[in-house]
Parts: structure tokens; C-alpha cells; sequence
């Protein structure tokens, strides 16, 4: 059995494998003679993680390339180096500023050309009809993190999108064990207005078409990868660690490590007094609380069993929307602020389920002008998933990667897809 980069599945290999079978799929339990008769497509790069020193990568950073990236970025700041264009049978376009263009022409040059081969992202383009067809090319925007705080987006799963985008990649060079990115599959059909402006930008509906046939395929249990019934996490263990996945097919976040049950964003869920405002009454960061709360009790409200789930059934007919949510919020708190006896069943529910999450809503599209600062966010359905981060088995190596005094800076890349204009 030979291996290559790829999304780990749950397949466990033949314990007698044919020997004829050179190549096994554990994402989809396939056994096949040629690698072309095993390979997912993208389910296949889904989420590859590792180390650029592993052997199917066999990478290192130049360290003087390091070294100028840090020197060209500000402290905590993003450095945006540009853009590579891929189109077929054309020479790589790389556009930026003059002052950032010899960086990005090293990054290209010195790792990324090779990284994105090796991680298979370029193979699966260049065989695309799109890309062989010139219908598309895929521009690489590139951008620099030096020394990013995890705390950004700790909390907030969110897809890195305007519409166009196929794969990320975070490329670091750490030399200690750091946070592992946390990710969980998403397994909703795409909203018609998403896969609509994914067309506008890939020029048709191949690419949607593509992402919706994996997820469905994942749906019905055809592949079978992690991060379907968990939240993926952990720790990065290896040097000069990496992530790629597909961005459309799952919900990422920063990474927080422990239970989000002790987050201080937590803590607003927790405060009775929160829970007496309405919309008109609320204003400044009480407003903005009262938002977090309203969106947590829609999410609690989905689910069987919870307190607001079970009000809901009782007095479905009598209030609709948020409406009933202000309704249920009158019986487990009272004009003064204070907590019914019904608030202890409602504090089991935000600690058993968004203490998992903190909120079940994901920013599906990123606001960009390019897509004329359009926002999509939706409901994740993840709520009920546990957290491998809130495994409490794991602390102690979660606190110690929290704690690394190493800077936390990477290579961030979008790899997207736009269509040729005629």
C-alpha cells in the first residue's frame, strides 16, 4: 500500500489486501490497480494537514525568504503580496506592487509551486475541462501573517469566501508544537444564492456541481472522513506545519484551547440581567450582546430536548419568530433581571451545546467588494457536535501549545476560480 497526501478517512485497510491492489482509498474503502481507479476527486483534499518535512511534501522554508517576509510585514499586521495567475499553456502571472512582487516571486519559486503539486491541488486543476478548456484560469492571492493572534476569529466558524474560492492553505514555520486550526465538515446543500454567485464568478455550474456531488456522497456515508459528527482540532505537532482544504465543503475557526463552555463570550449567555432587553430597549454593547443571544436561542431552539425547544412546542401557535424568543426569555427571567426557577434547565442547555460551538451561525460568504460587499451567513447545524478541543484528556497538551512563546505567522493562500471574460 503506497500513500500519498489526502484527506484521512475511516476506512480501515484489507487485513488480507489483494496483491494486485497496489493503492487503497481510506476515505472511500476502495481498493484499485492504478491510482486513478481510487482517487475522490475533492473529497480526496477535503483537509490535508501535516508537516512540509513529511515525505510526500519533502519541503523546508528558506529561512532568508522567512526572515524578509517578517522584515516587509508589521508586527500582528497582514502583508498582501499579490496575486499568481494559472491559465493553460501560459507561463504563471504574478501581479502586485513592485514593492511586493520579488517576495512573491520567491514564495511561488522556493515553495508554493511544489507545495501545491504535492498536495495534489494543482494536479486536480489542470485536469479540470474548465481549466483545460481556457473557460477559467485560478488566480492565487497570497497574503503574510506576522505573529496573528488565534483570538481574531477564536469562535467564529466561517468560510474564507467571496464566491470563487476552491482551496486554502496556511503554511507555517513553527518549530514547536502550536494550535491546530479547528474545522468540521459542512454537510447543508449550498444556498441557491451562494451556488448563484459561485457560477457568476467560475463561469458555469461545474464547480458547484462538483462540491455538491462530495457532500452528498458524504451524506449518504459513500465517503466516510473525520470532522462529519466532531469538531477537529488539536495540536500541530510537526514543524513548519500546514492546512489545506477545500472551503466550501467545511466551517473553520480559529483555534481555542479547552472547552468554550469557560469562554469568556461564554459568559454572556450566562448573565440573567442580558436576557431582559428587547430590540428597542438595547443599545450599544448590550445590543450587540443581545444579538449573540438571540442567535444562541435560535440555536437551541433546534434542538430536541432543550428548554427553549420544548417551550417552542407548547406555545408554537401563540408566537412566531423571535417574537417567541422574547416570549421564553419572560419565563426564565423577570422584569428585574432576575432568574426564574426555569433558568438552571436553561444554563444545562448553553453549557451542554453552545459551550461546544459558542453560536451555530457561520459567515458562508465573506463581504467583499468583489462581490459587492455581499454577506451570506446560515445556520451551521453543528451545535450538537463535541469539540476535540473540549476533551478534557487533551488539556495539557492544548495548554502547552497555547502557551508557546513563537511567533504565530504563516502563509495564507486563496486558490480561486474566475472565468475567462470573453
Amino acid at each position: 500500500m503506497l500513500e500519498k497526501p489526502g484527506t484521512k478517512g475511516t476506512h480501515k485497510p484489507p487485513a488480507q489486501p489483494d496483491p494486485n491492489m497496489v493503492y487503497f482509498n481510506t476515505l472511500t474503502g476502495v481498493q484499485g490497480l492504478a491510482i486513478s481507479d481510487v482517487e475522490a476527486g475533492l473529497a480526496d483534499l477535503m483537509v490535508i494537514k501535516g508537516s512540509l518535512k513529511d515525505t510526500q511534501i519533502g519541503l523546508q522554508w528558506d529561512e532568508q525568504l522567512w526572515n524578509d517576509l517578517h522584515a516587509a510585514t508589521p508586527e500582528g499586521g497582514v502583508n498582501e503580496l499579490g496575486t499568481i495567475r494559472l491559465q493553460k499553456d501560459r507561463i504563471p502571472m504574478l501581479m502586485g506592487t513592485t514593492k511586493s512582487l520579488w517576495l512573491l516571486r520567491r514564495l511561488w519559486l522556493l515553495l508554493l509551486s511544489t507545495f501545491m503539486n504535492k498536495n495534489g491541488q494543482t494536479p486536480y486543476i489542470y485536469a479540470q475541462e474548465w481549466y483545460k478548456k481556457r473557460k477559467a484560469v485560478v488566480d492565487i492571492s497570497v497574503n503574510f501573517y506576522n505573529n496573528r493572534s488565534a483570538q481574531d476569529r477564536t469562535f467564529e466558524f466561517h468560510k474564507d469566501t467571496a464566491g470563487d474560492n476552491l482551496f486554502v492553505n496556511l503554511i507555517f514555520n513553527n518549530r514547536r508544537p502550536i494550535l491546530a486550526t479547528e474545522w468540521t465538515v459542512d454537510t447543508r446543500r449550498m444556498k441557491q444564492k451562494k451556488k448563484d454567485r459561485m457560477n457568476t464568478y467560475t463561469g458555469d455550474d461545474s464547480v458547484a456541481t462538483a462540491i455538491e456531488g462530495d457532500r452528498e456522497r458524504i451524506r449518504q456515508g459513500t465517503y466516510s472522513p473525520k470532522g462529519v459528527d466532531r469538531i477537529e482540532g488539536g495540536v500541530a505537532k510537526g514543524e513548519a506545519a500546514f492546512v489545506s482544504w477545500v472551503d466550501e465543503l467545511v466551517w473553520h475557526s480559529s483555534p481555542f484551547g479547552g472547552s468554550r463552555a469557560g469562554s469568556p463570550r461564554m459568559s454572556i449567555y450566562r448573565k440573567p440581567e442580558k436576557y431582559y432587553y428587547s430590540y428597542g430597549e438595547a443599545g450599544g454593547q448590550d445590543a450587540a450582546d443581545l444579538l449573540l443571544i438571540v442567535k444562541a436561542l435560535r440555536s437551541l431552539r433546534s434542538i430536541e430536548g432543550t428548554s427553549i425547544s420544548n417551550f417552542s412546542k407548547l406555545h408554537g401557535g401563540k408566537q412566531k419568530g423571535d417574537e417567541q424568543i422574547f416570549d421564553y426569555i419572560k419565563t426564565i427571567v423577570d422584569e428585574t433581571g432576575q432568574p426564574e426557577p426555569e433558568w438552571a434547565q436553561h444554563v444545562g442547555d448553553i453549557d451542554r451545546y453552545l459551550g461546544q460551538i459558542s453560536l451555530d451561525y457561520g459567515e458562508e460568504q465573506a463581504r467583499d467588494s468583489s462581490n459587492d460587499d455581499e454577506q451570506i451567513t446560515r445556520r451551521m447545524q453543528i451545535a450538537a457536535r463535541p469539540r476535540r478541543n473540549s476533551d478534557a484528556s487533551k488539556f495539557e497538551s492544548l495548554d502547552a501549545a497555547s502557551a508557546t512563546t513563537e511567533k504565530r505567522s504563516f502563509i495564507r493562500t486563496w486558490v480561486q476560480i474566475h472565468k475567462v471574460e470573453q
